[in-house]
């Protein structure tokens, strides 16, 4: 896929950590920018105003099951809305709206990261879920 949608002027959601930088979420960094941390059930809703936080806060389990999540480090005109529990507390879910500053480029619709492992989907909780669902609803209903 490499940079197909980076100017897409839909939506676009995705999961997928080492597509980050190629849709200018992220920087270029594996490790640094972008990347996977293993051995996660829960996220931190770090801000439970937002809409893609879903209604939740605080620690929210995702899984049943450890799984890899995704996670990038985006730009200040991102909105940070989840986290990884624990120390590194990484940026796991984000949005820009369209028009906010993306690495290299101005966002030409709504963009999300999102941190779904390739096997989360399989094994989420209900909180899991919603999560997504409030996200993909925020991206489809933008300006």
């Amino acid at each position: 896929m490499n940079t197909k949608f980076r100017r897409a002027l839909a939506p676009v959601i995705t999961w997928e950590s080492e597509l980050f930088d190629d849709l200018g979420l992220t920087g270029n960094r594996r490790g640094r920018d972008f990347g996977r941390i293993g051995g996660q059930k829960l996220v931190f809703v770090f801000d439970p105003a937002d809409p893609l936080a879903a209604g939740l806060s605080g620690d929210v389990a995702i899984s049943p099951l450890l799984s890899y999540f995704s996670w990038g480090r985006p730009q200040a005109s991102a909105h940070v809305v989840l986290q990884s529990v624990g120390p590194a507390h990484r940026p796991l879910a984000f949005s820009y709206e369209r028009g906010a500053g993306l690495f290299g480029l101005a966002a030409p619709a709504r963009r999300v990261g999102f941190f779904l492992g390739d096997t989360t989907a399989a094994t989420w909780t209900p909180d899991g879920a919603a999560l997504f669902d409030a996200a993909a609803l925020w991206a489809a209903t933008g300006p």
